[in-house]
C-alpha cells in the first residue's frame, strides 16, 4: 500500500509543478495574455492522480486477498475473472505466477473503470472489504460525510467540464465564454483532493 501512497505524492509534485508555471508566466507577462488553461489542466491532473492511487489501492488490496495477507470479503468473491485468467492460474502451482495472472487481470478489467467520484470510489474500495468509507474519511477530515462527498463530487464536476465540455458557459449559439478560474479555487482544490487521499489510506491500511 506505500507504493500506492508513494506514487499518489510522486504524482502530486507533478500537478503542484504546474502552478509554479502559473506563476512563473503570471509575473513575465501581462493580463492580456489567457494563462487560465494552466488553472484548467491542474483540475484535471489533480483527479486524474486521484483516480490512479485509487486504481492502485484497490489493485494491491484484490492482490493481498488473494494471497491471503487481507481478509476475504463478498465484494472481492463477487469479482468477475475472465476464463483466460482462471485457466492460466490452475495451469500452475507457482504461488508468484499466480498472483502476476491475477493482478494483470484486475488491471485489465479495472482499466476503462474511472474511481473519481464518491460513489464509484466508495464501490472501488468495497473490493477490499473497506466499508462506510466516506464515514471514515469525514471522521479524519474532521467534517461531516456530506460535505466531505459533495465537495469532492464538485471538484470531479468541474474536471468533467473542462475535460468534455471545454469548460464553456451553457449557451444557445456559438459562444467564446467559458466558466471563471482563479488560482485560489484551484489550489483549494489540490490541497482537498490531497487530504482526502491522506485519510482514504488510513483508513484501508488500517483496515486488516
Amino acid at each position: 500500500m506505500q507504493k500506492a501512497l508513494q506514487q499518489f505524492q510522486t504524482n502530486l509534485v507533478s500537478v503542484r509543478h504546474l502552478d509554479t508555471i502559473y506563476l512563473a508566466l503570471s509575473s513575465q507577462t501581462t493580463a492580456a495574455v489567457d494563462l487560465s488553461e494552466i488553472l484548467r489542466s491542474e483540475i484535471v491532473a489533480v483527479v486524474s492522480a486521484l483516480d490512479h492511487f485509487i486504481h492502485d489501492l484497490v489493485r494491491i488490496g484484490m492482490l493481498e486477498i488473494f494471497t491471503g495477507t487481507r481478509p476475504v470479503c463478498n465484494a472481492y468473491l463477487n469479482y468477475t475473472v475472465s476464463l483466460e485468467c482462471l485457466q492460466y492460474i490452475v495451469s500452475t502451482n507457482d504461488n508468484m505466477q499466480q498472483a502476476i495472472f491475477f493482478e494483470q487481470e484486475i488491471k485489465k478489467r479495472n482499466a476503462y473503470q474511472s474511481f473519481q467520484e464518491a460513489n464509484k470510489i466508495s464501490q472501488a474500495l468495497s473490493k477490499i472489504g473497506i466499508k462506510q468509507i466516506w464515514q471514515q474519511v469525514a471522521t479524519q477530515m474532521n467534517q461531516t460525510q456530506k460535505d466531505v462527498k459533495d465537495r469532492l463530487n464538485l471538484i470531479i464536476d468541474r474536471r468533467n467540464q473542462i475535460a468534455h465540455e471545454f469548460d464553456m458557459q451553457p449557451a444557445l449559439g456559438v459562444s467564446n465564454i467559458r466558466n471563471p478560474i482563479d488560482r485560489i479555487l484551484v489550489n483549494d482544490a489540490v490541497d482537498f483532493i490531497e487530504k482526502v487521499a491522506n485519510a482514504i489510506y488510513k483508513v484501508v491500511i488500517n483496515t486488516i
